[in-house]
């Protein structure tokens, strides 16, 4: 049994009284990430997830600041903290199981808030810690609650937050990886009460606070002590400078980034996986230095780490989009500065406060950090909206045009914005039409110059349209879809039990369900049908003022001519998937000629590959050897027993189309963190992601195509042209062509050369390389790219100057509280009250 109120206490009894932190923690993951998620079903805009967010600390700040006080000057059977958290950590058991299966928004907030009612009443628990763990003991104490938080971090975002989305069934029941995170939380809480109801005892003391009277008078009086304003002063700034992304560092990764939420969950892990060690460093110091010193470097560090990330980011990188490798760099530069000034902070504070002035000092702690949190984080919305408002694209139609040549995106604009509009919806004249337009590249290149471009029209009425009667439409869709499948799986296990009942009941249900998704749907087509024929009422206007820049359809196809290419299939029983790829690019590395390597079923069942060069002077016994040899150093297992017997050789002929591309094809690392990383896996031998890494990916794609069983894409350095070297297979049919595969053949036939496949085929070459680089983030030349009503777009990242701007003012408040000590205005009266 733990005792609080001891000289010194066994560090297992340090160990067990930060324990309930790991449910603390776990709930915070799930309340600040996935929780986002659960909102973002009902929620769009970041300004309204922040505003909800905010909502429960400014009104639980009063209900805790009571139960902290109280808890300074009550006494009971079971303590004077245990009571409030036995209800506090009961509402864990059974609201948060409960958040996931909330049918709409009303509901799910009624749950989220009457949670966080109850949720305030655990703010005993952190005086209850200190009572247990003595002064000198706490530095290391905080390093293990720090451990715990690495720890759930390492748990929560690696293995927990990727599968958010997953579900499977239970019989009729649906289990989804967003009802196991909630569920978790509840039997964490449920372990936690039982920890605290059988685990932990309360010493009776005999507290000058208990006597006092318990009217408001006097609370607010213990509130405001003049020793405890002055603790107060360093609240405010730890606030200050603890004040994070909130809500926006999730679609950060997400929604601006493109990352899935697996790769978040896989950045955050990593750090922490590195932090869990350096926590009981720091804690150890903590414990033997002076700890506002130590606090004071840790949040210095901490600041200017996050202005040189927001540079690097903002101003270094092309794209604006951070590689794994540089958001662990960076996460976990200021990670460590974060745990510096964290993991010495709380014990720090508490230096200053006497045993049975916890509570009160708590109250006003959780007034000051909950009235700071509502300001941060709904400034950090509304500083997005506003930011994203002035500076990025606005919501409206929108149209991706190709020019035939570079343009500055001045001249565009100065064009677009001196011609006359109408109004897409009616036809009308269109006064003071708001026209953006800006480069525009897959890969997400920022840049003020470029051959294509989105081009917006602000355009309020259909962006009410989208975020109203459209996403209503869409959310009922979803619901009654997520009803229909519940319903066949019910039906499924009805007429496996051969329940006659169940199954009329459940039939009745498919029906229904089946009903509401029609109905949803259609309303959500008529809608969508509204938006896009808005959108190319605007693209069509957009043509005509640019009519003299904008490309024409299939003047994308640079080149077209003929070849021959040497194919030979090779056995090949131990061959893999990786070891034929290993072999694949060396050999495209070591020979400029070569098309393809795939593996295949030899006509008498046995695994082989088959491989194709451009014909040329090769012959199938010196192919085979180039092959061989390459296998020798990236794939030795090929060459065991007889491998890579030539098994047959044939002639097959070759399409070559170079086609004009958005983007350069070859990548170029731009990322000087990136490039050093390699060059430091490259002295251990690691190899340098190839340029043509797209391409390669992109010719995958194209060859599932029967009629081009080996394909190749090149590039050439600095050329924005895509090489397509298609070996023609035995029975290779053309596609039936679209609306555009009249202006293709016609561009094909005047390109085409003496010997070329027919011109359809050549055109279902041109059309699967397009598709096939359009899944790479390489987008082929065309007069259409997209058109379509396009969202705001929200650049979440630039929060990071809102962070910072809060961080300089908290390092201000800092110093002034560190002078205020220095000059003898505030003493360490926890310390004192420790020594006596």
């Amino acid at each position: 049994m733990i005792v609080t109120a001891k000289k010194q206490v066994p560090w297992s009894w340090v160990i067990i009284a930060a324990l309930p932190l790991a449910a603390v923690f776990f709930q915070g993951g799930v309340m600040g990430q996935a929780f986002i998620f659960t909102l973002k079903k009902f929620f769009d805009n970041p300004e309204t997830i922040t505003f909800i967010i905010s909502i429960p600390p400014l009104i639980n700040m009063v209900v805790a600041a009571v139960v902290s006080l109280l808890s300074d000057r009550i006494w009971t059977r079971w303590g004077r903290r245990k009571p409030f958290l036995i209800f506090a950590w009961g509402k864990g058991v059974i609201f948060m199981p409960l958040m996931p299966l909330m049918p709409d928004a009303t509901s799910l907030l009624v749950i989220y808030f009457i949670s966080s009612l109850l949720g305030a009443l655990s703010t005993p628990y952190e005086p209850l810690k200190q009572e247990i763990v003595p002064p000198p003991q706490r530095g290391m104490g905080f390093a293990f609650v720090r451990f715990l938080g690495e720890a759930k971090n390492l748990l929560f975002f690696f293995v927990m937050i990727g599968r958010f989305d997953d579900a499977s069934f239970m019989g009729p029941l649906m289990i989804t990886g967003e009802l196991v995170l909630y569920w978790t939380i509840g039997l964490m809480w449920l372990a936690m009460l039982l920890l605290l109801m059988l685990g932990i005892k309360e010493s009776k003391t005999d507290s000058n606070q208990k006597r006092q009277a318990k009217t408001f008078g006097s609370m607010v009086k213990a509130l405001i002590d003049p020793h405890l304003r002055n603790i107060y002063i360093l609240v405010v700034g730890t606030a200050a400078l603890g004040a994070g992304l909130g809500v926006m560092g999730v679609l950060v990764y997400t929604d601006q980034w493109g990352y899935s939420k697996q790769d978040m969950g896989t950045n955050v892990a990593i750090g922490a996986a590195l932090n869990l060690g350096i926590v009981f460093v720091v804690g150890y110091f903590a414990d033997r230095w002076d700890r506002i010193k130590i606090f004071q470097f840790g949040i210095i560090a901490a600041l200017v780490l996050k202005a040189v990330y927001f540079c690097y980011v903002t101003f270094v990188l092309p794209d604006q989009r951070p590689t794994l490798v540089e958001m662990v760099l960076f996460g976990e530069m200021i990670a460590v500065a974060a745990i510096i000034a964290h993991t010495v902070q709380s014990p720090m504070i508490f230096d200053y406060i006497e045993r049975d002035r916890m509570g009160t000092y708590q109250a006003g702690h959780g007034l000051v950090t909950h009235l700071i949190g509502f300001v941060t984080i709904n400034g950090v919305g509304w500083f997005v909206k506003g930011y994203s408002l002035l500076f990025m694209p606005p919501a409206g139609e929108a149209t991706r045009i190709v020019l035939r040549a570079e343009a500055d995106r001045p001249a565009i604009e100065q064009r677009l914005q001196a011609a006359s509009w109408q109004d897409p919806a009616g036809g009308g004249p269109l006064a003071g039409a708001a026209i953006d337009a800006r480069p525009w590249f897959a890969t997400g290149r920022i840049a003020e110059r470029g051959i294509c471009y989105e081009v917006r029209l602000e355009d309020a009425a259909s962006e009410r349209l989208h975020a109203g009667e459209r996403a209503a439409a869409e959310k009922a869709k979803n619901a009654a879809g997520t009803r229909l499948t519940t319903a066949k799986h019910a039906l499924a296990a009805a007429t496996a039990g051969g329940e006659a009942t169940a199954m009329a009941s459940a039939t009745a249900e498919v029906a229904a369900a089946e009903a509401v998704v029609a109905e949803a749907g259609a309303a959500l087509k008529r809608h969508e049908a509204e938006l896009k024929r808005r959108a190319d009422a605007f693209r069509a206007q957009v043509l005509t003022v640019l009519a003299d820049q904008t490309v024409a359809e299939g003047e994308q196809i640079l080149a077209v001519r003929a070849d021959r290419a040497l194919v030979v299939d090779l056995r090949a029983d131990a061959v893999t998937t990786d070891s034929a790829e290993a072999l694949l690019k060396a050999m495209r590395a070591a020979d400029p000629a070569f098309i393809d390597l795939r593996v295949i079923r030899l006509p008498d069942g046995t695994r082989g590959i088959s491989a194709a060069r451009l014909a040329g002077d090769a012959d199938a016994a010196g192919l085979r050897e180039r092959i061989a040899a390459q296998a020798g150093v990236e794939a030795p297992k090929l060459l065991a027993d007889g491998g890579l017997a030539l098994a047959e050789q044939r002639e097959r002929p070759v399409l070559v189309l170079e086609v004009a591309s958005v983007e350069e094809p070859l990548e170029s690392l731009d990322s000087p963190v990136t490039r050093l990383a390699l060059s430091v896996e490259g002295l251990f031998g690691a190899k340098p992601p190839a340029s043509d890494r797209r391409l390669g990916a992109a010719a995958k794609s194209v060859r599932k195509n029967a009629a081009f069983p080996l394909v190749r894409l090149s590039g050439r350095p600095g050329e924005r042209i895509v090489v397509a070297t298609a070996v023609l297979g035995e029975d290779a049919q053309a596609a039936s062509g679209g609306d555009r595969a009249a202006a293709l053949e016609t561009r094909l036939a005047t390109l085409a050369a003496p010997g070329a496949a027919p011109v359809p085929l050549q055109r279902t070459l041109y059309e699967a390389v397009e598709k096939a680089c359009t899944g790479q983030r390489l987008t082929v030349v065309r007069p259409e790219i997209e058109t379509g009503f396009a969202k705001l777009r929200y650049n979440y990242f630039s929060g990071y100057l809102w962070m910072m701007a809060l961080g300089i003012i908290g390092l201000l408040i800092t110093v002034r509280f560190t002078r205020m000590v220095r000059r003898g205005e505030i003493r360490k009266l926890g310390v004192e009250e420790h020594q006596r």
